[in-house]
């Protein structure tokens, strides 16, 4: 999966602002659509409410969605900055790159919010990522998996499920970055 994603980054579509769009209102989609069955995840697994569920969980990451998706052009603009004399006439610049692939690891607690949080981040910053979310809450793992497979291209974001053992592999490999929440 992580070589497939290397090479799935070194195509630089996950740059273009389009893709990224698009791929976040997929998202966003996702959740409003799916809503239901991940209220469910919660309640079996957390013994929460759907409303509460929904509100500090789906709303959450929706309302975040658009957020980014509001303000990401300008998010993606360069920042001109001073130009020393000596390299003059020339002109300076500071332009955010994305960094490659991005592994997201979530916590049971909040299991689609620290999961979905930090990866609807990676992909506004034009990052591939593979998604693990928590084997500690299953219904809520298995649903958001469900999710992701329907809503996101797998050529540049991938769910993998699993135990510990899982994510012991996951952090000995090579990614760009890693994103965990949780605990030791």
């Amino acid at each position: 999966m992580l070589k497939e994603l290397k090479t799935s980054y070194r195509t630089n579509a996950t740059r273009e602002i389009e893709h990224r769009i698009e791929a976040l209102k997929n998202l966003s989609k996702g959740f409003e659509e799916m809503k239901d069955e991940l209220c469910e995840g919660i309640e079996k697994d957390l013994g929460r409410g759907a409303f509460y569920g929904y509100i500090s969980e789906i709303h959450l990451i929706k309302v975040e969605i658009q957020h980014t998706i509001d303000h990401l052009k300008t998010w993606m603009k360069e920042t001109v900055v001073d130009t020393p004399v000596i390299v003059g006439p020339g002109k300076s610049f500071i332009q955010a790159e994305p960094l490659g692939v991005i592994c997201v690891m979530a916590a049971w607690n909040y299991p689609y919010y620290t999961l979905m949080g930090p990866a609807s981040q990676v992909i506004a910053a034009g990052n591939c990522c593979i998604l693990k979310p928590s084997e500690l809450s299953p219904n809520c793992s298995n649903a958001i998996t469900k999710l992701c497979k329907k809503y996101l291209d797998p050529k540049y974001y991938k769910v993998i499920e699993g135990k510990a053992e899982v994510s012991k592999k996951l952090t000995s490999m090579r990614f760009d970055m890693i994103v965990f929440t949780g605990s030791t």
